[in-house]
Protein backbone atom coordinates (compact mmCIF):
# COMPACT_ATOMS: atom_id res chain seq x y z
CA UNK A 1 0.00 0.00 0.00
CA UNK A 2 2.65 2.11 1.29
CA UNK A 3 4.30 2.03 -2.28
CA UNK A 4 1.60 2.33 -4.78
CA UNK A 5 1.21 5.84 -4.00
CA UNK A 6 4.10 7.15 -6.37
CA UNK A 7 2.96 5.72 -9.88
CA UNK A 8 -0.15 7.13 -9.20
CA UNK A 9 1.56 10.04 -8.09
CA UNK A 10 3.53 10.42 -11.51
CA UNK A 11 0.81 9.38 -14.24
CA UNK A 12 -1.52 12.43 -12.74
CA UNK A 13 1.48 14.80 -12.68
CA UNK A 14 3.04 14.02 -15.98
CA UNK A 15 0.75 16.30 -18.23
CA UNK A 16 0.99 18.78 -16.44
CA UNK A 17 2.73 21.98 -18.09
CA UNK A 18 4.88 22.53 -15.17
CA UNK A 19 6.22 18.97 -15.54
CA UNK A 20 6.46 19.30 -19.16
CA UNK A 21 8.89 22.22 -19.10
CA UNK A 22 11.11 21.14 -16.40
CA UNK A 23 14.03 20.83 -16.79
CA UNK A 24 15.62 17.04 -15.71
CA UNK A 25 19.34 18.06 -16.13
CA UNK A 26 19.87 21.27 -13.34
CA UNK A 27 22.61 21.20 -11.91
CA UNK A 28 22.62 20.58 -7.89
CA UNK A 29 25.79 23.99 -7.63
CA UNK A 30 22.68 25.72 -8.19
CA UNK A 31 20.60 24.55 -5.77
CA UNK A 32 23.21 24.06 -3.38
CA UNK A 33 24.18 28.17 -3.46
CA UNK A 34 20.61 28.89 -3.64
CA UNK A 35 19.72 27.00 -0.23
CA UNK A 36 22.98 28.57 1.26
CA UNK A 37 21.74 32.04 0.32
CA UNK A 38 17.92 30.95 1.89
CA UNK A 39 19.50 29.67 5.25
CA UNK A 40 21.41 32.75 5.35
CA UNK A 41 18.46 35.06 4.84
CA UNK A 42 16.13 33.57 7.30
CA UNK A 43 19.02 33.10 9.82
CA UNK A 44 18.85 29.23 10.16
CA UNK A 45 22.52 28.50 9.17
CA UNK A 46 26.04 26.66 11.16
CA UNK A 47 26.66 30.31 11.81
CA UNK A 48 27.75 30.71 15.45
CA UNK A 49 24.71 32.89 16.13
CA UNK A 50 22.22 30.14 15.01
CA UNK A 51 24.16 27.40 16.59
CA UNK A 52 23.96 29.58 19.86
CA UNK A 53 20.27 29.99 19.85
CA UNK A 54 20.27 26.07 19.26
CA UNK A 55 22.00 25.25 21.97
CA UNK A 56 25.05 24.15 20.59
CA UNK A 57 27.23 26.88 20.90
CA UNK A 58 28.07 28.62 24.29
CA UNK A 59 28.06 32.29 22.61
CA UNK A 60 27.02 33.62 19.64
CA UNK A 61 30.22 35.59 18.99
CA UNK A 62 32.55 34.72 16.14
CA UNK A 63 34.82 32.02 16.99
CA UNK A 64 37.44 32.85 14.15
CA UNK A 65 37.85 36.53 14.45
CA UNK A 66 38.14 37.37 18.39
CA UNK A 67 36.31 40.77 17.79
CA UNK A 68 33.63 39.82 20.52
CA UNK A 69 31.23 40.46 17.71
CA UNK A 70 27.87 37.94 16.90
CA UNK A 71 28.97 36.06 14.22
CA UNK A 72 25.41 36.30 11.69
CA UNK A 73 25.21 36.68 8.01
CA UNK A 74 26.08 40.60 8.30
CA UNK A 75 29.76 40.00 10.19
CA UNK A 76 29.87 37.35 7.75
CA UNK A 77 30.04 39.31 4.88
CA UNK A 78 31.72 42.46 6.19
CA UNK A 79 34.41 40.53 8.30
CA UNK A 80 37.60 41.23 6.22
CA UNK A 81 39.95 38.05 8.26
CA UNK A 82 36.63 35.68 6.61
CA UNK A 83 36.30 37.71 3.60
CA UNK A 84 39.89 37.16 2.36
CA UNK A 85 40.70 34.46 0.06
CA UNK A 86 37.50 33.21 -0.15
CA UNK A 87 35.78 32.26 -3.19
CA UNK A 88 33.15 34.70 -4.12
Amino acid sequence: MRQNWKPSLLSRVSERSWKIGLNQDISDKFREKAVAEFRLLLGHDCLADHLHRSGIFESPNCPLCKKDEVMDRNHLCWDSQLSVGTPS
